[in-house]
């Protein structure tokens, strides 16, 4: 025990000593990447990393058994899908280190540490490179058996379409060679099995297995894993693999019974029960696969969807616990900045919106939140953020403080996805560009529609889990008919997702992709159009990146705020919000003034356009609640309670405004930040905008639930109150919440 401790300290030890002053790099460490040298220059072994770093749990440890039960069954592929950055390949590679610790034979390809700049077919190119190194070091009694085995089962091998090319390989490669004709031996070995088509590398990778096991002796389980198969996503090299592969199998699965072995060493069944194969790739990428291969797929094909097992939060608590072990040999702004970061992203809420909000994307949310943090600009509002997170008023009211430092990091974000051009991007509009001033928002109509099919209105976690309903894309044209022509969905589909190229991440994914790519769609927008019958179309889903957009992002008060003032950031909470200028005016009535116009205005557009072209749809006495409980009205189910709340989307902006608001005014009165001479002026003055907000219903300008009536009611009831204090007030609450348990 002793010695395993010591043996865990020198390891630790290890690692800190590797550590620069890149923060980054160390919360991204991981042995497995080319990029950005997360890996220490090779420093980082497997053994160190899932000894020390890697952070396993309950969900990933019932997954690596899932895929065991799996194979055990007598299956013998597997597919382990997610989104980017999820943390497939660290997933895999933990499975397969624990199966070579348990002696099992492995065999890895990893495509991404492929040279892609190369005219041969990107799996041809990497397939054919492992193969041959494969060959190449094995000695003469190795292809001497090969040389048997091949010419034992000539005819099964001459079914294959490149069976010249390969007996061509074999011949050349079992031939003795001189010294001197080893290099050019080997330069042949490798431009011939690079000529070979993919069905017959994968014969030649399953003729290599039945070599080995020959020479053992022995039946042994091989584990054969393909990573990182969205390299090849563009074209049509991904479904000529899969194709390749499937047919491989059928073959050998159909000549294996006739099969002769040149020693009774092993049985036909054996073989095949010890062959597993285990492929990486994105949802993106299995969305093609699917669409080809549906019936194989889900016959003898399993998926295992790993998108949300890793606590991302708890990787970094981990790693950072390390460097407050090991302190006095850190850089100590390394370590302040891991502090900051592991704070952060500890925050329950922040948990369940940030990395959602990247669709799980550790690498891509970690460089943002890294970026954003350590950005010497941004210094003050970081300040502030802790100084939020670590009030010191009373335990009642902390909740309001960090509410506001998540107002101050969603800020930081939005901005910094504004300034990337993604917005404009999916066509979410400056509210001070009057040019888009009679704009409705499309990208939040389709995505609305798409999360209440997919998830059976609210009751199904929203993602790419097997519980979903893909929905498929002619019933969205037949959705929007008359309201939102095919042509603009199928564009605003499109550049949603391909957000998945960019440090945010795609709102919207394939469960099936029908094309080669996503231009695809456009063919099937023309088939739609010529109404195309019997046609199957590709299916949609929303992601989890889509589903914080609607539950949080979409109506956020600092959402509008960034939409008003660009990139310059200064979110409500901020200290210097809360100083007066020499007429007395406090810093925060000018963002809050001009954020209740653009809201105002935003009611009133939405309101229009729902009277024009939803309502038009409903045929009879009370259209709204049809309306209401249709497919085009957001369905936001509470955490706490499961209750799913029926909001329209102009009454969920000013609800969730005034909560905001008000958090901001209790924080206020319950903090240091002004004097206490001025707490009741400023409770007065956020109160003030809070009635502006409530006279929206008042006044009938936004499309409003009966469930807002009483809501309002309850608003004025908590307004009274203060009032009756002469707003010395400091704990009656004006907010949604509090407003829907009265």
């Amino acid at each position: 025990m002793l010695d395993n401790i010591r043996e865990i300290e020198e390891m630790e030890k290890e690692i800190i000593a590797m550590i620069d002053n890149n923060i980054e790099r160390y919360l991204k460490a991981n042995p497995h990447s080319n990029l950005g040298n997360y890996g220490y220059s090779g420093k980082l072994s497997d053994d160190l990393f899932y000894k020390i770093l890697y952070y396993s749990n309950e969900k990933a440890e019932k997954n690596e058994e899932q895929i065991d039960d799996w194979f055990e069954k007598g299956n013998n592929v597997a597919i382990v899908t997610g989104y980017m950055g999820c943390g497939k390949t660290t997933f895999i590679n933990h499975y397969l280190w624990k199966k070579k610790k348990q002696e099992k034979k492995i065999i890895l390809f990893d495509l991404e540490k492929i040279n892609k700049n190369t005219e041969l077919d990107i799996f041809v190119n990497k397939f054919g490179m492992q193969l041959y190194e494969m060959f190449k070091v094995k000695d003469k009694n190795f292809r001497s058996v090969l040389k048997n085995l091949y010419d034992r089962n000539f005819d099964f091998f001459d079914m294959y379409e490149d069976d010249d090319k390969l007996d061509t390989f074999i011949s050349n490669y079992c031939t003795e060679s001189t010294c001197e004709n080893v290099r050019k031996q080997n330069a042949e070995n490798k431009s011939r099995i690079l000529k070979l088509d993919i069905e017959s590398m994968f014969s030649l990778l399953i003729l290599f297995v039945l070599c080995e096991q020959i020479i053992e002796k022995r039946s042994q389980e091989y584990l054969i894993c393909f990573d990182n198969l969205d390299v090849a996503y563009e074209g049509k090299s991904l479904e000529k693999f899969y194709a390749g592969f499937l047919n491989s199998i059928a073959n050998w699965e159909q000549g294996l019974p006739q099969f002769s072995y040149p020693e009774e060493t092993i049985t036909n069944h054996e073989l095949y029960n010890e062959l597993k194969f285990l492929f990486c790739m994105r949802e993106t990428s299995k969305a093609k696969v699917t669409a080809y291969f549906k019936k194989k797929i889900t016959s003898f094909v399993k998926p295992f969807d790993i998108t949300e097992i890793y606590d991302k939060a708890e990787i970094i608590g981990k790693r950072v616990d390390l460097l407050e072990r090991y302190k006095e040999d850190v850089e100590r702004e390394v370590l302040l900045n891991g502090e900051i970061i592991n704070e952060i992203l500890n925050d329950h809420y922040i948990k369940l919106n940030i990395f959602p909000l990247f669709n799980h994307d550790y690498r891509s949310c970690i460089g943002n939140i890294v970026s954003l943090c350590c950005d010497e600009e941004n210094k003050d509002m970081i300040n502030d953020y802790l100084k939020l997170n670590n009030a010191n008023i009373r335990p009642k009211v902390i909740k309001y403080a960090k509410y506001g430092a998540r107002g101050i990091l969603f800020r930081l974000i939005f901005d910094s996805f504004k300034s990337e051009g993604y917005f404009d991007k999916i066509s979410i509009f400056d509210l001070e560009n009057t040019t888009h001033k009679e704009q409705f928002s499309i990208p939040r109509m389709i995505l609305t529609y798409v999360s209440n099919v997919q998830t059976n209105n609210g009751r199904v976690t929203p993602g790419i889990g097997v519980n979903n309903t893909p929905v498929a894309l002619n019933r969205i044209y037949e959705a929007f008919e008359g309201i939102i022509s095919p042509d603009l969905i199928t564009e605003c589909i499109i550049n949603m997702y391909d957000l998945r190229n960019t440090n945010w991440n795609h709102l919207i994914t394939f469960d099936t992709l029908r094309g080669d790519d996503v231009e695809h769609i456009r063919k099937e927008l023309k088939n739609y159009k010529s109404k195309l019958s019997n046609y199957e179309y590709s299916k949609v889903l929303i992601t989890c990146s889509g589903t914080v957009y609607l539950s949080t992002m979409a109506t956020h008060f600092e959402f509008f705020a960034c939409r008003t003032w660009g990139s310059i950031g200064n979110p409500l909470f901020l200290s210097a919000n809360s100083l007066r200028d020499e007429t007395g005016r406090f810093g925060f009535e000018d963002i809050v003034e001009k954020i209740f116009i653009h809201v105002k205005e935003c009611c009133a557009r939405i309101k229009n356009f729902d009277m024009e072209k939803f309502l038009s749809k409903y045929d009879c006495a009370d259209k709204y609640a049809n309306y209401l409980d249709s497919e085009y009205v957001y369905k936001d189910r509470k955490e706490k309670t499961g209750r799913i709340v029926k909001q329209f989307h102009g009454e969920k902006i000013i609800h969730t405004h005034i909560s905001y608001l008000d958090a901001y005014r209790l924080y206020l009165l319950n903090s240091d930040e002004i004097e206490e001479v001025l707490k009741p002026v400023v409770s007065r003055t956020i109160i003030g905008y809070i009635q502006r907000y409530i006279d929206i219903f008042d006044n009938k300008k936004v499309v409003y639930s009966d469930q807002s009536l009483r809501i309002v009611e309850n608003y004025q009831k908590a307004i009274q109150k203060i009032e009756g204090t002469n707003y010395t007030d400091r704990e009656t609450e004006i907010s949604l919440e509090a407003g829907l348990a009265l």
